[in-house]
């Protein structure tokens, strides 16, 4: 053999070395998964049982009208706020709103879609108010059921995994 040169360079001198050490990393990284699964394999179902039991999927989900934001959750909050309270203001409040922020969100709404969402009438507390108009109706339920929908499907699909 001579001097200087590693045994398994000499011994399999028709494989190149690159490909010696990448075939042995690969081996020993085998190796070790292997290992580390005969080991784990009691520790994995406890494993699955605490991740299970702790931890909780979210997710968060918008809509967009030709590719420009319309609402998330908040702002269906904010309508549903706006149909049970009958005013911005307590609408507002119910969702951490300043009234200012309510008069944009609803001036951006409605600029994207390019039609009103709420009907209101003056008359500040003695008289005034306002109530979803029929397409912020259906605006609402159909962003409700759909986001119903894929909290339904994020929790199937977290069990699904955590089984594996």
């Amino acid at each position: 053999m001579p001097r200087g040169e590693p045994a398994a360079r000499v011994l399999c001198s028709s494989l190149k070395w690159e490909e010696l050490e990448e075939a042995t990393m690969t081996a020993k990284t085998a190796s070790v998964h292997a290992s580390v699964a005969r080991h784990s394999r009691g520790m994995a179902s406890a494993l699955a049982r605490s991740l299970r039991s702790r931890l909780t999927p979210r997710h968060k989900v918008w809509l967009n009208w030709d590719g420009v934001f319309l609402m998330c959750p908040r702002s269906l909050h904010f309508l549903a706020a706006v149909e049970t309270a009958g005013s911005i203001r307590a609408a507002g409040e119910a969702v951490g709103w300043s009234y200012r922020t309510c008069l944009n969100r609803l001036r951006q709404m409605e600029r994207v879609l390019g039609r009103r969402m709420l009907a209101t009438t003056r008359g500040g507390p003695v008289g005034g108010g306002a109530r979803l108009t029929l397409e912020a109706h259906e605006l609402v339920g159909m962003f409700t059921r759909w986001q119903r929908e894929v909290d339904r499907l994020t929790q199937l699909a977290f069990r699904r995994m955590v089984k594996r």
